[in-house]
């Protein structure tokens, strides 16, 4: 069934031909220490094989939409506040000092192998005290998620039933540093 016959925003990637497998969407994510990114497939038997590159992050200028956005996030305690670029508003800005928000800058950094820190003369990223980076990352992975859906639905042709009938068993895939062990990798998986 041909449910998406393209979309707006397509970016074709050098994958040739049709797709012969099983209907699936594939989510591909990267955290980095200063920026992440997102990029996804809907996969159909027979036809083009699209990557989808989110560009429109909440926060950024839709004049100067880029493929990634900040990797920070602001929280109040324990709970997530603000996330990307949104997080450096002036708005949120104000929020947090009247309500004394914390900051969390290069939460990767906390998970790099002692070795790899060590040899590299990598800090700590900043977090916010009695902030876990499971807690960052769980919350910025829940953010770029939410982002992606609502990019998905609003760009895939009968994007939001595609999304309900395939996302629970997207194949989703987290890039990672090389010298990361598999101790650090085992951290995404979560």
């Amino acid at each position: 069934m041909d449910y998406s016959r393209g979309s707006i925003d397509s970016v074709s990637r050098p994958f040739r031909g049709q797709w012969e497998g099983e209907d699936k969407i594939v989510l591909g994510i990267d955290i980095g220490t200063t920026q992440s990114g997102v990029a996804f497939a809907f996969l159909q038997t027979g036809e083009s094989q699209d990557i989808h590159r989110f560009t429109r992050w909440p926060g950024q200028e839709a004049a100067h939409q880029q493929g990634k956005v900040p990797t920070l996030a602001r929280s109040n305690n324990a709970q997530a506040a603000s996330f990307g670029a949104e997080a450096l508003s002036p708005e949120v800005e104000e929020q947090a000092k009247e309500n004394n928000w914390s900051l969390a800058r290069y939460p990767k950094l906390n998970l790099h192998p002692e070795d790899m820190k060590a040899q590299h003369g990598l800090a700590l990223g900043l977090l916010p005290p009695g902030i876990l980076p499971r807690q960052i990352y769980s919350h910025f992975l829940g953010y770029l998620l939410k982002n992606t859906k609502s990019y998905f639905e609003d760009r895939i042709v009968d994007g939001k039933r595609i999304w309900q009938r395939y996302s629970p068993e997207m194949e989703t895939t987290i890039a990672h540093p090389n010298g990361w062990d598999i101790r650090e990798q085992r951290f995404l998986e979560m």
